[in-house]
């Protein structure tokens, strides 16, 4: 195949590389080290915990819920980032999300490149992410580390998958689920792609983990719509997820 010219390779790296450089500078100019709509369920954790007598019940805090979610990762982000001045750091927060995003455009990048696929499918990918109609997750630090953590981690775990790597996907999708329940979804997927491979060790150890993890994560579940979920925890924890998986779609259709 001949090599294209050096200016077509500077264009096209231009081309990649504009999108980002607008959506970053959006981020630092408009940002703000303020609560947003749900962010004001990160200070009440802080709040909570700071005041726990208990590593108990400091541990309970940070497993809690909010809404279909236990927030895992972002308690821990919270914790990280207000360790020294005791106060959330929204946009750093924000700011981590927003890299978690850039981050997806990387997995793309590592899979294109390891399949010999041009650089130039690559390009409609970062003018897509990098919208700034996305702005109420962009601007949104728990939104943007739920819904860009979660599309990172799922598709860590997919690329793993690929790269037959059960260890990075089973860590990709533990991360997953610590950050939004949809990676209960993206295990979901990826068991059935298992069994249609007919990838029998590998599918039972994701199903394994997968039942580990339901097991650990909806153990006195709350559904936020109905109220506890009593005995059936596990069961209808996951059934209360249905009105979600269509969001979920809707925004993935968005980005592609």
């Amino acid at each position: 195949m001949k090599e294209k010219p050096l200016y077509w390779k500077f264009l096209l790296l231009i081309a990649l590389v504009l999108p980002l450089l607008v959506y970053v500078t959006a981020i630092e100019l408009y940002g703000v080290n303020t609560p947003y709509k749900d962010d004001f369920a990160l200070k009440g954790f802080l709040t909570q915990f700071t005041k726990a007598d208990s590593w108990a019940i400091k541990w309970q805090l940070i497993l809690s819920q909010h809404h279909e979610n236990r927030l895992i990762f972002a308690h821990l982000l919270t914790l990280l980032f207000s360790f020294s001045k005791k106060v959330v750091q929204y946009k750093a927060l924000m700011w981590v999300g927003n890299v978690l995003l850039i981050g997806v455009v990387g997995l793309y990048a590592r899979f294109f490149k390891k399949n010999i696929i041009s650089r130039l499918y690559l390009l409609p990918i970062p003018w897509l992410l990098f919208a700034l109609t996305h702005y109420d997750n962009t601007f949104h630090a728990l939104a943007s580390i739920e819904v860009y953590g979660g599309l990172f981690f799922s598709l860590w775990a997919f690329l793993a998958l690929w790269n037959n790597q059960l260890i990075r996907l089973s860590v990709a999708l533990v991360l997953a689920i610590c950050t939004s329940v949809y990676g209960f979804v993206a295990l979901l997927v990826i068991a059935f792609m298992l069994l249609v491979k007919k990838s029998w060790m590998h599918l039972l150890a994701v199903l394994w983990l997968g039942a580990m993890l339901g097991w650990l994560y909806f153990t006195g579940y709350e559904n936020p719509w109905k109220g506890n979920v009593g005995d059936l925890s596990l069961t209808q924890g996951i059934l209360a997820l249905n009105y979600k998986l269509n969001d979920f779609v809707i925004y993935v259709n968005k980005l592609t």
